[in-house]
């Protein structure tokens, strides 16, 4: 969550679900800096981006989808990217025993963390963040790539909405003799279309893959039909992943005239 208009030093008030608020100290640990932390605010550019990856970035996607012929797609991104803290999914481990499941999880089970490994994670934790009752509830952008814990950088969570990429998918799936059900194709809970077949829509997966290359950090895209990711938040609550125009950076929309 962000807010207000930014403090003495230039860091632009931004807090987490919890209230903790960002600090230069944070920027400086995260490498990041007062500039991209306001060019984010401002919504100018995704953490990590200089402005010109940011334009190839949205005008490749563009092409892509309009090789796809998704000439309806509303396209969002969604994450740490461009909310500084990632949603509340993912909170920000601090107990060893949390650290070493996230390693786990991120890297899998036949590569567990040394007892070294996990006391370097835990003190440079600690170092940067001594307070325990003054630390982020959610994970900030990075923070655990910067720590050892991941491998990789905080991925760009690119969300598409179309319902003509979907047709696309399911018409795929019938071409083998297979009824497209949503069951079939839709991932439970968040129901965006599974990624063995959004896979198969190969102007954007090269997409995908060419714009990894290109922001030098994983990029993650999510298909939904037109309506966008279902609203579940009687279900599921702030896990829910439905429109907020009010909220959501939007790279283009047709609701937009973009």
């Amino acid at each position: 969550m962000t807010g207000g208009t930014g403090i003495a030093n230039g860091v632009p008030s931004i807090v987490d679900r919890a209230g903790y608020a960002i600090t230069l100290n944070d920027l400086e640990f995260l490498g990041l800096t007062v500039d991209q932390a306001n060019a984010m605010k401002s919504r100018t550019l995704p953490l990590g981006m200089s402005a010109g990856v940011y334009q190839e970035f949205v005008e490749s996607l563009r092409g892509a989808l309009h090789d796809e012929g998704a000439t309806d797609a509303d396209v969002r991104i969604q994450g740490s990217s461009v909310k500084f803290f990632s949603g509340h999914h993912k909170s920000m481990p601090w107990d060893r025993d949390e650290i070493e499941d996230e390693y786990l999880k991120a890297n899998g089970a036949k590569s567990p963390l040394s007892a070294y490994s996990l006391n370097s994670i835990v003190e440079g934790l600690t170092k940067h963040w001594p307070d325990r009752a003054h630390r982020p509830e959610a994970r900030p952008f990075d923070a655990l790539y910067r720590v050892g814990v991941h491998n990789e950088a905080s991925d760009y969570d690119v969300q598409i909405s179309s319902f003509i990429l979907v047709e696309k998918v399911r018409a795929q799936i019938r071409r083998r003799g297979v009824e497209p059900t949503d069951l079939r194709v839709n991932k439970p809970t968040y129901n965006f279309v599974k990624k063995e077949y959004s896979s198969q829509l190969a102007y954007l997966a090269q997409w995908a893959a060419n714009a990894c290359e290109l922001a030098g950090r994983p990029v993650t895209v999510a298909v939904f039909d037109g309506g966008g990711p279902p609203d579940v938040r009687d279900e599921f609550g702030e896990l829910s992943s439905h429109f907020r125009n009010d909220d959501d950076w939007i790279l283009f929309s047709p609701a937009f005239g973009s």
